[in-house]
């Protein structure tokens, strides 16, 4: 990001990077609320998972700075190609929809109601307090709610998506999914214990969740992004194999060698070599 190529950065002083690891990978998107007759219509879920413009939000937003979304198990493989059934017209009727937040920042929901308006629906936005939020969720009282949800080693997807804990107040699986073939695939899971063939499980499990489309998924990040002064020694992948950012405390270390030839350079205006922008 040119917001980031300041001179303490240009002169090695300041190093800038990306960091590519094995950390698991979430996914983000906006729950949609399963238990409400309005979404029972699968073409519905379709239809407002291809009107949401992602490519003008990431552009736009986030400087290019993510990937989109096709699957709810990113780091399993390439991606999912999201559904291409063509747009629910709703019959004529008129179809409203709201969603729920906390963000002060409302800019991505408003062009997504903008977007939604131009083919007939009426999306509201409603913003509350963390407190209230919690509660509406906990009682499954919304239509579409925007989550980031982070990723296990494990990859555990019972809690998530399994009927048992659709109607549970407070739930992980926030959309309310109650299908039999998900369930089939969670219950084949927990008896599996070769890796491998959990993953292929996991890989049927995402397709279907493709199919069934619980969620409008939108962006992710495959690296962390980090900006610090040049002073540090630090592991060969800066943040090990699996850590990210509150790992630093843990890792890295003030280098005394580094430390004096940053204030050296600081001092006189020479620059420092510059490390790799992108660790792998």
């Amino acid at each position: 990001m040119k917001q980031t190529d300041f001179d303490a950065v240009k002169k090695g002083w300041a190093v800038k990077q990306r960091i590519f690891n094995k950390e698991p990978i979430g996914f983000q998107g906006m729950a949609i609320n399963l238990r409400k007759p309005q979404f029972q219509d699968v073409r519905v879920r379709r239809a407002l998972s291809m009107l949401l413009n992602r490519e003008a939000m990431n552009e736009k937003y986030m400087f290019g700075q993510y990937f989109l979304l096709n699957s709810y198990y990113p780091d399993l493989w390439e991606g999912n190609q999201n559904p291409t059934a063509p747009l629910y017209k709703f019959n004529g009727k008129a179809f409203a929809i709201n969603f729920i937040t906390s963000q002060e920042d409302l800019r991505h929901l408003t062009l997504f109601q903008e977007d939604l308006k131009k083919v007939g629906v009426v999306a509201t936005i409603e913003q509350m307090s963390q407190s209230t939020l919690r509660k509406r969720l906990d009682d499954a009282d919304f239509d579409l709610y925007w989550v980031n949800w982070g990723a296990g080693r494990l990859r555990d997807p019972e809690a998530s998506w399994h009927s048992a804990t659709a109607l549970q107040k407070g739930t992980n699986n926030l959309a309310g999914v109650q299908d039999k073939v998900v369930d089939s695939l969670i219950d084949l899971q927990k008896t599996e214990f070769d890796l491998a063939k959990r993953n292929e499980i996991l890989k049927a499990l995402d397709n279907r969740l493709a199919e069934i489309v619980p969620y409008v998924l939108m962006w992710q990040c495959d690296h962390h992004r980090i900006l610090y002064w040049n002073r540090y020694g630090m592991p060969e992948k800066v943040l090990d194999h699996f850590n990210r950012e509150d790992a630093i405390p843990v890792y890295w270390w003030l280098d005394p060698a580094k430390s004096a030839a940053l204030d050296k350079a600081m001092k006189s205006g020479e620059s420092l070599p510059i490390p790799e922008y992108d660790v792998k």
